[in-house]
């Protein structure tokens, strides 16, 4: 399989070699060539998909949106999963029947309809949406813009769908934490998965190209102990991949069964000692280290 996804990216990259670059005026980071993954990339990269239940992006957005009249509201959401934000949406006063969800996995689809969301396998830049004006009050997308290359025409499509005053909420990694895990030994951000990073200053340029304006901006709070286990994964995995003979290297080559996990298990807590310092880096940053970056558009 490493083999047939190494040569698949190469094919997406038409080459061998990708990189990032960065936007000197708006801090807008992107892999060059700007190609973002198809489906054959993600069955061959991610053969099974986990959604979580609750993620500080959905409460933030449910406190923002509630009002006395959401019966009435349309909504979109792109890459819905199994529902799990619709269904805290709809006990916020949302009917499923005036939703509809984008996703592409065939199982949440059926999840999806079974609980009266009208649910389509498609992209939202395509011709099913080309002949739509102004259908929609809100549309949500959380951690898929970071998915996506043809940016213009993206934000252009929200800005048609949106009924005058209507809303964008995002959620995408954030760059801060982005930046740290790279430059401290931590887990690599690699195209052509994500293949966006972004600023607050390039949510609002090409947001005031399409007729949106940036309203809100959060970072979600940080959380040391949600922190220091993921960074003792991700840190291990980054050895494993550039450190082949390292104890991370040979544990990850072991067959998988009980005993790589617990020699995974012992391998990960013997790294702490050498973490300590990177995580005081990361203490240090608290204030914008939160995984996820909010943003609020609306349509002028």
């Amino acid at each position: 399989m490493n083999v047939e996804l190494t040569s698949h990216i190469s094919d997406l990259w038409s080459g061998k070699d990708c990189e990032i670059r960065i936007c000197r005026e708006c801090g807008f980071g992107f892999a060059w060539p700007f190609v973002s993954g198809d489906a054959r990339f993600y069955n061959l990269a991610y053969p099974s998909v986990s959604y979580p239940r609750m993620k500080w992006e959905f409460a933030r957005t449910i406190d923002a949106v509630r009002s006395p009249d959401l019966s009435s509201k349309t909504a979109l959401e792109v890459g819905a999963g199994y529902g799990f934000f619709l269904d805290q949406l709809c006990r916020a006063g949302f009917s499923p029947a005036n939703i509809v969800a984008i996703e592409y996995n065939d199982g949440a689809i059926a999840e999806l309809r079974s609980r009266g969301y009208a649910a389509i396998a498609s992209d939202l830049r395509s011709e099913d949406f080309a002949n739509k004006r102004a259908e929609f009050d809100f549309i949500f997308m959380f951690q898929v813009v970071e998915h996506m290359a043809d940016l213009e025409a993206l934000f252009e499509r929200l800005s048609v769908l949106l009924r005058p005053g209507g809303q964008v909420f995002i959620a995408v990694p954030n760059i801060n934490r982005t930046n740290y895990q790279e430059a401290h030994g931590s887990l690599l951000d690699m195209p052509p998965n994500h293949v966006s990073r972004w600023t607050g200053e390039a949510f609002a340029k090409i947001s005031s190209r399409h007729g949106l304006r940036l309203v809100e901006i959060e970072i979600e709070p940080f959380s040391f102990s949600v922190f220091l286990p993921m960074d003792i994964r991700y840190s291990h995995l980054r050895r494993a991949q550039e450190l082949p003979a390292s104890s991370s290297g040979l544990v990850r080559r072991m067959r998988r069964g009980n005993a790589r996990k617990l020699l995974e298990i012992a391998v990960m807590l013997s790294s702490i000692p050498a973490r300590l310092p990177h995580w005081l880096a990361a203490y240090r940053q608290r204030e914008k280290m939160g995984a996820s970056l909010w943003v609020k558009l609306q349509k002028i």
